[in-house]
């Protein structure tokens, strides 16, 4: 399947001074079978290392880091004619061996041209144990998350995806319209994990999909013994499980334990946040820009990796694909799941895609919105619902709080604008800042 990344490796591919490649992301979004695939389309050579499963090459970055040399006896090892001029270097897993990290400035200082990518589904977990500092400048980034809705349709209805990039106020078709919000539906059911769905591409399986997506939450939970102290591991696995139920609502240690103190609990979190199992949505004021200046440390939400093992995890059915509500599978905090996962797959594959929303509290004047986003220097709150019910009051309340003329609402309903609301189809969540275009 082609993975919209691509475009990015082409362009760092076309650098005249690549500098050595970090690819970011969790276990099994896809990392090592896209590099591959990248480079038997784009180079001559390729030499791979696995540095969890061909631990023998450890000891060869244990003395000097002479690249050059370390390289040459891996190829010879290997029995590949590698070329440094027209060939790319895979460290694959590479939190697995800390020296290999370390050996990335080498390769840009000493090997200039060369070009070198580096995977490993629990890296960030390893910089922090390790202590490992990487030199600014000398190293490039790239972060990777499970398919989105438009790679999904890429892969699978092309001309569909097409027609959703052309959508504007004025052109709007009720009948493509439902058509999307049908292959949004088995989107929602299947997620974005690509073995799940080049699987289903072949076999159109949805019984194969149920049973792929329950080995991969397995392998989650097999990797948490691997990422801390054994007090953790059943802290972990709590937050792990209670997760799906979480959504949409503001995290409490609590909800996990009363009789475990809020550090350990912390603790065990914050290897889940790293292991990209999970993520934050944190509470900002939303006074100004960036978001950052205003985002609190204290408050925030969770979403999970991906919304077809979210959905594993709370046993829905495949069943329900036959109903004829298009939000069938899920109401409410789940919506607001895969919307903050699309958001966060179509920020710029250079950064660590961050999310906010926003929030008054008081007994008398409650009101939150679910995310805020940036557009031409202007603050946007985006409010996601399930239907077409409900006022909007904490939108309008959001609004008139800091005087902008323009809020989101996305939900099932078709493409309008009215009463200075933008209602944008589920589906077509990266067409927002063109929309915007039209409307500001």
């Amino acid at each position: 399947m082609f993975r919209f990344i691509e475009n990015d490796l082409l362009n760092w591919f076309r650098d005249k001074e690549p500098k050595p490649l970090l690819l970011r992301g969790a276990r099994q979004v896809g990392k090592t079978y896209t590099v591959e695939k990248f480079a038997r389309e784009n180079f001559k050579s390729f030499l791979k290392i696995n540095f969890e499963k061909e631990v023998q090459y450890h000891k060869l970055f244990e003395a000097d880091l002479n690249m050059k040399e370390i390289l040459q006896k891996i190829a010879i090892d290997k029995r590949i004619d590698f070329d440094i001029k027209d060939g790319l270097v895979f460290f694959d897993e590479i939190q697995e061996c800390p020296r290999a990290i370390t050996s990335l400035r080498y390769i840009y200082e000493d090997l200039p041209g060369l070009h070198c990518i580096s995977a490993g589904s629990a890296l960030e977990f390893t910089l922090t144990e390790n202590r490992i500092s990487i030199p600014v400048g000398r190293i490039s980034y790239l972060y990777m998350y499970p398919l989105s809705f438009y790679e999904y349709l890429y892969n699978f209805n092309p001309k569909l995806l097409d027609w959703i990039k052309q959508i504007d106020l004025k052109n709007f078709d009720e009948f493509f319209h439902s058509t999307a919000l049908k292959e949004f539906k088995n989107y929602m059911f299947l997620g974005g994990m690509p073995k799940v769905l080049d699987d289903f591409l072949l076999n159109d399986n949805f019984q194969k999909v149920l049973e792929l997506q329950s080995t991969i939450l397995d392998t989650y939970r097999d990797d948490f013994r691997k990422f801390g102290k054994k007090s953790h591991y059943t802290l972990m696995e709590q937050i792990y499980i209670s997760s799906p139920k979480s959504i949409g609502h503001k995290f409490k240690y609590t909800q996990i334990s009363k009789e475990i103190q809020s550090r350990e609990i912390k603790q065990a979190l914050d290897i889940l946040l790293k292991a990209k199992v999970l993520k934050q949505v944190r509470r900002t004021s939303a006074a100004e820009l960036p978001f950052e200046f205003e985002a609190s440390a204290k408050h925030f939400k969770l979403i999970f990796l991906d919304i077809g093992l979210m959905h594993r995890m709370l046993g829905i059915s495949s069943e329900l694909l036959n109903t004829n509500d298009v939000y069938g599978l899920a109401t409410g905090s789940l919506i607001e799941q895969v919307i903050g996962q699309e958001l966060m797959q179509y920020s710029p594959s250079y950064q660590d895609a961050t999310l906010y929303y926003w929030e008054r509290s008081g007994k008398a004047s409650s009101a939150e919105v679910d995310y805020l986003v940036s557009h031409n220097q202007k603050i946007i709150g985006l409010e996601v619902k399930s239907g077409a019910r409900g006022k909007l009051k904490s939108l309008y309340s959001f609004m008139n709080n800091y005087k902008h003329n323009l809020g989101v609402c996305v939900s099932p309903e078709a493409l309008s604008y009215e009463r200075s609301i933008l209602k944008l189809p589920c589906y077509a969540v990266q067409e927002l800042p063109r929309i915007l275009n039209e409307i500001i």
